[in-house]
């Protein structure tokens, strides 16, 4: 079998089709990154972003909130002249061939994650730049930034959005390196994506995204837009947004640990045989019988350690006490994982 450095795929089969988050729930690294991208994909395409965003996501008064200005301005009943949908992530940065045209269900160009409005002018300014702390300005109104930065000893262009911003724009940045195909990518990216299918970031991308996302993380205001694009276009959004920190779990702190869905429930084994165990899940109660040291895809002859304790079978949560627990798991192909498990009262 594969040997896997820290890397575990327990999927999670105690509710069937409660939410997409089942095909990624308990997987880490590339495996969970490659079951996002395919249990988040648009469902049904928006024809007319420009129409969605007048008559769907302006709100009660006709206004739409601008987060480049910082200010609202009404686009109800005519959208104003000097406005479009912009692209957080330009459309420039993907090569547009068979490979690319061939893949059902993929709207790069109409995906509503990636859009937000904003002023001709601003967009002018960002042009087809990445995000980017910038060392030297050459453009700002106080809020948000053009400019320059050095990387490797080379001076490359990029763009700042204001502070409160931030977690949004690298939430929507991952979104669409993560949805769609990233080994198709052309120069203008490559300060913040390698053009590989994993990682699909440079070194640079992984610690400023990351950054900006625990800086600023999901607010109301970010859930609520979440929401209207979700309903709009199917699926569940951006899932960096619906399950904030779960690209922690991809490229950040946590990466190598195994994410859990917190939606996740169900009660624990009953103490019957072996037909009766249940996958390891996120959460378990104190007053749960047990818990069964077995996942679907874990090899049964694996040997398991609970807080760095050998355990066979199952143990009961009554005997390891209420808090955060370590399973983790090695076998004699190199195979390794590990998990953190919760019991509560």
């Amino acid at each position: 079998m594969k040997r896997f450095s820290v890397t575990l795929s327990l999927i999670f089969c105690l509710i069937a089709s409660v939410s997409a988050a089942v095909a990624f729930h308990g997987r880490s690294g590339r495996g969970l990154r490659d079951a996002v991208a395919a249990a988040c994909r648009v469902e049904s395409p928006v024809p007319d972003v420009q129409q969605w965003m007048t008559t769907v996501l302006a709100d009660s008064r006709g206004m739409l909130y601008l987060p480049l200005d910082h200010e609202y301005v009404r686009v109800r009943p005519a959208w104003p002249d000097d406005m479009l949908p912009l692209g957080v992530v330009p459309v420039e940065w993907w090569r547009f061939d068979s490979r690319y045209e061939s893949m059902p269900g993929d709207t790069l160009q109409a995906d509503l994650v990636n859009f937000i409005p904003a002023r001709f002018d601003d967009a002018k300014l960002k042009d087809t730049y990445p995000p980017a702390d910038l060392t030297r300005l050459k453009w700002t109104n106080g809020i948000w930034s053009t400019g320059f930065l050095m990387v490797d000893g080379i001076e490359t262009n990029g763009w700042t959005p204001p502070q409160d911003y931030r977690g949004d724009i690298a939430r929507i940045v991952l979104y669409m390196l993560t949805i769609y195909p990233s080994g198709m990518l052309d120069p203008w990216s490559l300060l913040i994506a390698d053009g590989s299918l994993w990682p699909s970031l440079t070194p640079y991308g992984i610690e400023l995204l990351m950054r900006w996302s625990r800086e600023d993380p999901v607010d109301a205001r970010e859930h609520t837009r979440n929401s209207i694009i979700a309903s709009a276009q199917g699926a569940y959004g951006n899932p960096f947004v619906r399950w904030p920190g779960l690209e922690q779990y991809i490229w950040g702190d946590k990466a190598g640990d195994i994410w859990l869905d917190p939606d996740a429930s169900g009660n624990g084994g009953d103490g019957g045989d072996d037909d009766a165990r249940l996958p390891l899940r996120s959460v378990y109660h104190l007053s749960d019988q047990r818990i069964d040291l077995w996942s679907p895809i874990v090899p049964d002859d694996a040997a398991w350690t609970v807080n760095g304790t050998s355990a066979k079978g199952h143990v009961s949560p009554a005997d390891i006490g209420v808090g955060r627990h370590e399973f983790a798991y090695t076998h004699l192909s190199g195979e390794r994982g590990r998990v953190i498990i919760t019991i509560v009262q």
